[in-house]
């Protein structure tokens, strides 16, 4: 009996958990490697990264980063900061899974972005998102590449890299300054941080309608809908127009 049990558990195991040091490795690889399909939309792409990305942060943490994070220019900015150096490490994974994203990206679309990122930070300006959430709106308010511009971009990528000022940098500010929040659509912050994206219905998002969110108008706009039925109710049920008033007294303390 015990030995069937035994069995039965060998049935369901995947022949690469007996050997641990492979299936970290090929789980590694699979998330260092994974591409956004050619048809695939972001979010897809997201919700898939996001499942290869908890497997490996259950292998081995999201801890493991700390020894590279002490190394990297940021870190050593910090100085004696211990509080902003413990953030930094905390931090790491995200930040360091929010690149591989970044990556996986389709480059046909998303290339001048990315190079963009590039010459920024050789420039000594680090506009890297630092989370997935960032990420995704940066890709999602980003306009698709096509071959040429991308070609373009990279040859010019040197430049990016060593010139302070000009159209290349400038041109990538410019896109920076014209992200929005992909909800509400307002310019001072991004999805992330947005207060009002549980309040808004997923088919009024910013990026649906590329209008910007009122509240306070949309409020108003069901108040008179609702009144407008109501009206059209109580005609159908009082001709004589005895209720309209209570009607509107009614709508109006709503």
């Amino acid at each position: 009996m015990k030995l069937l049990e035994h069995v039965g558990v060998l049935m369901h195991t995947p022949m690469r958990a007996l050997y641990p040091q492979l299936g970290l490795i090929e789980t590694l690889a699979r998330l260092l490697n994974i591409r956004q399909d050619e048809k695939e939309d972001i979010l897809t792409y997201m919700e898939r990264f996001k499942g290869e990305r908890q497997v490996l942060k259950s292998l081995i943490g999201s801890d493991f980063l700390e020894a590279f994070t002490k190394t990297t220019p940021e870190y050593k900015k910090l100085g004696s900061d211990s509080k902003a150096q413990t953030k930094m490490i905390e931090e790491s994974f995200e930040t360091f899974s929010t690149v591989v994203f970044l990556r996986g990206a389709n480059q046909r679309k998303y290339g001048t972005l990315m190079e963009g990122y590039r010459g920024q930070y050789a420039g000594g300006r680090n506009h890297y998102p630092t989370t997935l959430l960032t990420a995704v709106d940066a890709l999602r308010t980003h306009k698709t590449d096509d071959k040429k511009k991308f070609k373009d971009a990279h040859k010019k990528n040197d430049k990016y890299a060593s010139e302070d000022e000009g159209t290349g940098e400038n041109g990538f500010a410019q896109s920076l300054n014209e992200r929005r929040c992909y909800a509400c659509g307002a310019k001072e912050h991004m999805l992330d941080t947005c207060t009002h994206k549980d309040d808004i219905p997923r088919s009024k998002w910013f990026d649906r309608t590329n209008r910007e969110y009122n509240l306070h108008q949309e409020t108003r706009n069901s108040n008179d809908d609702l009144h407008t039925k109501m009206m059209m109710i109580s005609a159908q049920q009082d001709p004589a127009g005895v209720g309209h008033s209570c009607i509107d007294n009614c709508v109006r303390t709503v």
